[in-house]
């Protein structure tokens, strides 16, 4: 299973109960951010000679943080990625604690970078030509890097930034066979962020 490339990530935020009057703020105790990534994946590849080929891959990665001390949150992120190409298919979960800081500008600007960790497992398959078939199955831990700029309003907020994640172990076991090294991945990109607190 690989999957390597640079992505714009449109985040959508999965919001409920948002408080419309509260004495709190964004990052104060107490204060629940619900939100997650959805993104949608679609890559071509034509070479010099021969036909093209496609492939399209679904991520959803549901995010909630709580705020234990004044802009300092922990929380977690769940993962569930599918893809699909010509003649592989293959799906992966995972969780990823993940603690984040909140710094504020002012009442409509702030910085909240986060650290997340996350295990993920996986597995794929291979359609050959003949019609034959390989599975495999796969591991990895990896450490994700966000950094979003913030424009608050009200209980909601908007923004983006960049995002780094690299692989600090990943394994790959063949159908009936012993787990190996698998290539390490680095992605580094930009993603957008909408959410809400209550």
């Amino acid at each position: 299973m690989r999957t390597a490339f640079l992505a714009f990530s449109t985040s959508i935020a999965i919001l409920g109960g948002a408080a419309t009057a509260s004495a709190q703020s964004f990052g104060s105790p107490g204060v629940i951010a619900p939100g997650g990534n959805v993104s949608f994946y679609y890559l071509k590849s034509s070479p010099p000679e021969g036909s093209s080929t496609s492939s399209t891959s679904v991520v959803l990665m549901p995010t909630v943080m709580y705020f234990v001390i004044d802009n300092l949150a922990v929380g977690g992120q769940v993962i569930l990625n599918t893809s699909s190409s010509d003649r592989t298919s293959s799906s992966a979960y995972g969780l990823a604690p993940a603690v984040g800081y909140n710094v504020p500008f002012s009442d409509v600007l702030s910085v909240f970078p986060s650290l997340m960790v996350g295990f993920q497992t996986g597995s794929s398959e291979y359609t050959f030509s003949t019609g034959g078939k390989m599975k495999s199955s796969s591991t990895k831990l990896a450490a994700i890097v966000d950094a979003p700029v913030l424009f608050h309003h009200g209980n909601f907020f908007i923004g983006g930034g960049p995002n780094l994640s690299f692989d600090l172990m990943a394994k790959e076991t063949p159908d009936g066979g012993s787990s190996v090294d698998a290539h390490k991945l680095m992605m580094l990109g930009v993603s957008s962020f909408i959410g809400g607190w209550f």
